[in-house]
């Protein structure tokens, strides 16, 4: 195998590069789907400065198989392969995990695949002594079967039945939300259901890391819209994103949607998410369809993007090797 780091790729690879990640990605991670292979690296590489993180490209017989990056702290990295195509070697996970001991501060790996070989990979990973972080579902909501009068009614009943919470709409998370955007951020997070108890809960990027990246979002012509819930003295209850590449408006996607513990079982969830649907509607009128995905057990969210119209399109499943207890 030959490990490139991105920020060493010629014009052709960045190209290579580009439709390969977006055949794996633009019904998983529409969030990275752009329109042009200069658009796709100039975010990446933004990204990486934003971040002060590493991304490196991993090649066998010139192909692109996998693409292994670090978060901000470098003590997470992640690794995803295009198994829906072919299902990478045991050999070639352990040169990967071998390859990353060499990286110092790197204690965890994720391998991230999507809908292929499941049997397999699982034995593999079992004998690596990767541990099954989660499965995940993946959504599309068509907008052409949409009826918007309806969902007008809905948002509008939401606000007539909660005269003391107030819904607002923010673009790209400006400095005066980020407190309270994480802050429930993580407690709806560690709320998410987890396959193993050993699993530790998600979280939100840390304040800096977020200022960075919005900065980042902004150069590279990303939008994140944020609809919040939020009590008469301000208290965030609830949240949801919604992230529109302006270079490709017609595919947008959801991102975290959630209410704090104390206000669930309202809907409140439906309420912030076609908030946001009609938000889209006024700024991006030709965007066609919407794409999400949740944990597999998240049932919760599940029946809220079944009853909105969202519509099943595929599986995902996560694995972490620790470096701490291999």
């Amino acid at each position: 195998m030959n490990w490139i780091d991105i920020r060493q790729l010629d014009d052709q690879q960045w190209e290579q590069y580009f439709h390969w990640h977006k055949m794996i990605t633009r019904r998983f991670f529409p969030r990275e789907y752009v329109n042009t292979w200069t658009a796709f690296r100039d975010r990446r590489l933004a990204n990486l400065s934003a971040l002060d993180s590493e991304e490196f490209l991993i090649y066998e017989d010139q192909i692109p198989i996998a693409w292994l990056r670090n978060s901000w702290t470098g003590s997470l990295w992640e690794c995803a392969f295009n198994s829906h195509l072919s299902i990478p070697s045991e050999e070639c996970v352990l040169e990967i995990r071998q390859k990353l001991e060499a990286f110092g501060a790197a204690r965890k790996l994720d391998f991230c695949f999507f809908e292929s070989g499941e049997s397999t990979i699982s034995a593999w990973m079992d004998a690596l002594g990767a541990q099954k972080l989660h499965e995940r579902s993946y959504y599309e909501w068509i907008r052409e079967t949409a009826d918007f009068p309806v969902i007008e009614g809905w948002v509008n009943q939401f606000q007539t039945c909660n005269p003391d919470i107030s819904l607002k709409i923010w673009e790209n998370r400006p400095d005066e939300i980020l407190d309270q955007y994480i802050e429930l951020y993580d407690a709806v997070c560690r709320d998410i259901p987890l396959d193993y108890p050993d699993a530790q809960p998600a979280q939100s990027w840390p304040k800096e890391a977020l200022i960075q990246l919005s900065r980042s979002n902004e150069e590279t012509e990303v939008t994140v819209l944020t609809a919040s819930l939020q009590d008469a003295s301000g208290q965030w209850l609830g949240l949801s994103d919604l992230n529109i590449h302006t270079q490709f408006p017609k595919r947008l996607y959801q991102g975290m949607t959630g209410v704090h513990a104390a206000h669930r079982g309202n809907r409140w969830g439906r309420w912030m998410k076609w908030a946001l649907i009609l938000e889209a509607k006024k700024r991006y009128p030709k965007f066609q369809l919407i794409e999400s995905d949740c944990h597999a057990q998240n049932a919760y969210v599940q029946r809220m993007n079944e009853s909105m119209g969202f519509v099943q399109t595929g599986t995902g499943a996560k694995w972490r090797w620790d470096r701490d207890g291999a």
